[in-house]
């Protein structure tokens, strides 16, 4: 289950209590970006309305952001979360006016847009556009089938019983081979259309048991996104039970992806700094060791080496363990030189599975040493992984990656193009979302070939869990290694 956040600041809506929000900046919406990013949250969000009655502000409230230029300034500040419009009034637009600037933002954001859409239900808003309210509901289905017909080509073309268009040139379209849609309502209708013409379903104002009742009547297909709203605060710093409590109901319920509101997010995020009256972030300290300085799990010492332990890390080498030079050798492939082989070794049954399919990956495989390093780089930087920056930025520069390759990678995506680029693509997909879409995968079969394909999707699920295994031990990255970019 992924965690996002309704954006403080750019939504007003009634029956939340305003504290330092009332009279934040962009600035503070982008230090909040910023932080969510950085902590790995999975998507923020921007909600549509243009001109609220002054009758329905109470109600709805009053404070509305508009989503495309936030989520530009967003998408500036921050490089990996994904921008979700939650949501869009479908009403309001013209599908192919939402491909050009979605599919724009796509493209400055290096391909992290959520189209998330909804029929709407302010008639006196769809008066004021002069936009049809009646028909709202077939009008908006003939729109998702427009937008997905739309929303990947530069020459569109569709002919629906509302929208037809053809002979022209939308450019740019969106980045994504597929655009992730989402349809927001608050009637078993809306999870309908979302099943027929969408991606997910991100309702609101259904309380939790009726959404997990009409899940439970439905067919929900593999990699469908529901999107709940926890219906109270998410406090995992001072009421962690409650927010497990609250998480596994949600889980149960079908959910995959939470919306956190901000007032939570308040206190887990920011924390008002009452000389300056603004927000800042709220760090955290994050050591590299125990309290003593040390590892959790520290590698062997060269007296606690055996005959099991050589062998486990014969098999990385492709040699038997009885060749295998010793610890504490002093040679190049001594294994006291490399923290991770003497901390893998304290399992040296595990440690010889693993380092055997390791070394196959390494040595064997068929995937060309740059994509590897540029997919392994890629994920120590998503995962925050100190010690795997600096286990591999020498592999990487030895795979043919430059210092200015390894400065763009740090920056994001946008900067490359070709295989180089789907492979990021790729690699942030996985890592977001568990799966590349099937659009990546026909790429990447397409641009390498089944077996680096593969290889590829079988690299960054195996240093992933490494990552994830030394960072829980607090293993230093090597003594010089180059630090981990913002």
């Amino acid at each position: 289950m992924k965690l996002g956040i309704a954006t403080p600041v750019v939504t007003n809506v009634a029956g939340t209590k305003l504290t330092w929000e009332r009279d934040a900046t962009v600035d503070d919406i982008g230090r909040v970006a910023e932080a969510a990013d950085r902590l790995g949250y999975h998507h923020l969000t921007c909600s549509e309305h243009i001109g609220i009655p002054a009758s329905e502000a109470g109600r709805r409230g009053a404070r509305y952001w508009d989503p495309l230029a936030t989520l530009g300034y967003v998408a500036a500040k921050t490089r990996h979360i994904r921008l979700a419009t939650m949501t869009l009034v479908l009403g309001y637009h013209h599908p192919l006016a939402i491909v050009k600037r979605y599919g724009t933002l796509d493209h400055v954001s290096g391909g992290r847009v959520i189209l998330g859409v909804g029929v709407g239900s302010l008639k006196e808003e769809f008066d004021l556009l002069g936009a049809p309210f009646e028909d709202r509901g077939p009008r908006a289905d003939d729109a998702l089938r427009a937008l997905r017909a739309a929303l990947t080509s530069n020459e569109p073309a569709y002919d629906g019983e509302y929208y037809s268009f053809g002979g022209l040139t939308v450019d740019p379209c969106a980045l994504q081979a597929h655009m992730p849609i989402w349809v927001g309502g608050r009637t078993q209708r809306s999870l309908r259309r979302a099943l027929t013409l969408a991606d997910g379903w991100c309702p609101f104002g259904i309380p939790l048991q009726t959404a997990a009742e009409w899940l439970r009547a439905r067919e929900i297909p593999p990699g469908f996104e529901v999107v709940l709203p926890a219906d109270r605060p998410l406090d995992p710093i001072d009421n962690p039970d409650a927010t497990r409590d609250t998480l596994r109901a949600m889980a149960a319920a079908g959910t995959t992806v939470v919306s956190a509101v901000h007032p939570p997010l308040g206190r887990a995020l920011p924390r008002t700094d009452p000389r300056a009256g603004r927000i800042a972030p709220r760090r955290r300290k994050v050591s590299m060791t125990d309290e003593d300085g040390s590892p959790l799990l520290a590698p062997l010492t060269a007296a606690e080496w055996g005959d099991d332990e050589y062998a486990a890390v014969g098999a990385l080498m492709g040699i038997p363990g009885a060749d295998v030079p010793r610890a504490g050798s002093g040679e190049a492939r001594d294994p006291a030189n490399f923290d991770i082989l003497g901390v893998l070794a304290r399992h040296p049954k595990m440690a010889r599975k693993f380092l055997g399919f390791n070394a196959f990956l390494l040595q064997q495989g068929e995937l060309p040493l740059r994509l590897r390093e540029l997919a392994v780089l890629r994920l120590a930087h998503a995962r925050r992984s100190a010690f795997f920056w600096g286990e591999h930025m020498r592999i990487a520069k030895a795979g043919g990656l430059s210092d200015e390759d390894i400065d763009r990678l740090a920056r994001g995506n946008a900067e490359f193009d070709g295989v180089d680029r789907l492979v990021l693509e790729t690699t942030d997909e996985l890592l977001a979302r568990g799966r590349a879409t099937p659009a990546q995968w026909r790429r990447l079969v397409d641009e390498l070939g089944t077996h680096q394909a593969m290889e590829l999707i079988f690299v960054v699920g195996t240093y992933g869990m490494l990552a994830m295994a030394c960072d829980t031990w607090q293993l230093a990255p090597p003594a010089g290694s180059a630090q981990l970019p913002d």
